[in-house]
């Protein structure tokens, strides 16, 4: 098993890309195109996209999610060669009324086995004109899927629709008439996840990846399946892995940023969000940096951090906190005070946001106020309020 493993390793190693590099691109042109109205222009960034594959279909498939059409067939025609563009370029000639060139393009795309699900593909708007042409008719008399294929795409319907049981029975059978097919494992591992049976998943998961082991995909379902059984670092391992392999999934990234935060790793969290957060606004990456900042003493970053997420949500008592902490690293006793208040209106079992209002107070000179609130403390079973109250409280 362990010289498996290296063997996967070292195979992820020599086989990074120098798409890599190119992560910025495309995290910067994907922000660009969830932030504005107007149309994405990618003119300055054309020769990385001509020259890196990956890049350009990652970004297609991405860009699609948010309705970029132009966008998505500007990129698609530097790769016409390519099965998965020809997919988009058919969508822009049926939206030019081009039946005939729309189902030349998805001819070609259907005989590559990347392809997308029928279903997908059928229910697409922008092949509704061509819908009733004889060349439509034509194209989908032909034989593109095999009877399994179908099922695997019932299977996934299912598991779209919530429809866990549906879709586990239908996954099951096929695992029963096709046991090395990976990706049959990989959709049962996400039926179990979605489920929170998180052991099965890890099982079906591992096994996906015995059948694939560069597949970045699987490698994010791990360790999203690892962080929920508690098994943070090797959960970021995984995220590690799957990052080398594509590194053009924010949601791996974001929870990178999440379990190096819950591990107290300070300066992978402030590396991992700060990178998140120059194209995403999030604000849970937000609160998370600032967390780590106080740790670091930077209460100045942390305060402007919190001040944004505060503007937005004012819903949960540790973004008080955090602010507050913040305020208390730079002795601006009365805003900590304040924040504090905030966070015990909404939540009052905090004890130790009890001793640390408590501090704020007596450095104010408010010895009473402070006694009183680590008394708040010791209700709440702080192992150190009877110190507290022992040292400064008669």
């Amino acid at each position: 098993m362990m010289k498996r493993c290296i063997h996967i390793a070292l195979a992820i190693l020599l086989s990074v890309p120098a798409f890599a590099q190119h992560q910025d691109v495309f995290f910067e042109l994907l922000s660009e195109a969830k932030s504005s109205d107007t149309q994405l222009t990618i003119s300055q960034h054309e020769q990385v996209l001509r020259e890196n594959e990956k890049l350009a279909k990652n970004l297609c498939f991405a860009l699609d999610e948010i309705d970029a059409n132009q966008t998505i067939f500007h990129i698609a025609n530097l790769h016409q060669n390519k099965p998965w563009a020809s997919y988009y370029l058919a969508r822009e000639a049926a939206l030019n009324g081009n039946a005939e060139t729309a189902c030349q393009f998805l001819r070609k795309h259907l005989e590559s086995t990347q392809r997308f699900p029928r279903s997908t593909i059928r229910s697409c708007d922008d092949f509704k004109s061509i819908t009733n042409s004889k060349a439509w008719n034509t194209l989908w008399a032909n034989d593109f899927y095999k009877n399994a294929e179908l099922r695997y795409e019932t299977a996934c319907n299912y598991f779209e629709n919530a429809d866990y049981t549906w879709a586990l029975d239908e996954i099951n059978a096929l695992i029963e008439d096709f046991p090395t097919r990976h990706t049959y494992y990989a959709l049962k591992a996400k039926i179990f996840l979605a489920q929170e049976q998180y052991n099965p998943a890890l099982w079906n998961i591992e096994k996906a990846l015995e059948g694939s082991a560069r597949n970045a995909e699987y490698y994010l379902i791990s360790a999203q399946t690892l962080a929920k059984l508690n098994r943070k670092n090797k959960a970021i391992s995984a995220l590690e892995s799957a990052e080398k392999l594509n590194p053009y999934q924010s949601n791996a990234i974001k929870l990178d940023v999440e379990l190096s935060w819950q591990l107290g790793n300070t300066k992978r969290t402030i590396n991992k969000a700060e990178n998140y957060l120059r194209y995403f606004d999030d604000t849970k990456v937000q609160y998370m940096l600032a967390d780590a900042k106080n740790v670091q003493g930077d209460y100045t970053d942390a305060i402007r951090l919190m001040n944004k997420v505060l503007e937005k949500d004012q819903s949960q008592p540790a973004y008080f906190v955090v602010r507050a902490d913040a305020f208390r690293g730079t002795r601006l006793w009365q805003n900590a005070m304040k924040d504090y208040s905030m966070a015990l209106d909404l939540e009052p079992n905090q004890p130790e946001v009890y001793i640390h209002f408590g501090i704020c107070r007596f450095e104010s000179g408010d010895r009473d106020g402070a006694c009183y609130l680590w008394k708040r403390a010791l209700h709440y079973k702080h192992p150190e309020a009877n110190q507290y109250l022992y040292e400064w409280c008669e």
